[in-house]
């Protein structure tokens, strides 16, 4: 594992409730975070970051459930812990 899989797998439960998709939405973080603009502001970067993840989940997924249980479950934390890692990492 990476060590942005790591981060967010160990501090958050949830994510372990669907580890592969976990890995692959963080994935994706990563991707999209590297390509975001350095002055973008708290907010912009967690609105992008969760349309873009949401995006990727309606595409992949035509299963309601697992939707439902990515969209309100794992993408939220999945947000909150890459933009605390990003922004960690920044500072270093």
């Amino acid at each position: 594992m990476s060590p942005v899989e790591d981060y967010c797998l160990g501090r958050a439960w949830q994510l372990r409730l669907r580890p592969d998709d976990s890995r692959w939405l963080i994935g994706l973080a990563v991707s999209h975070l590297a390509t975001e603009p350095a002055l973008a502001t708290l907010a912009q970067h967690r609105q992008r970051l969760t349309g873009v993840l949401s995006d990727a989940v309606h595409e992949q997924y035509g299963n309601p459930v697992v939707v439902w249980l990515l969209l309100y479950v794992v993408v939220p934390v999945i947000v909150r812990l890459m933009i605390e890692w990003w922004f960690q990492q920044r500072e270093t």
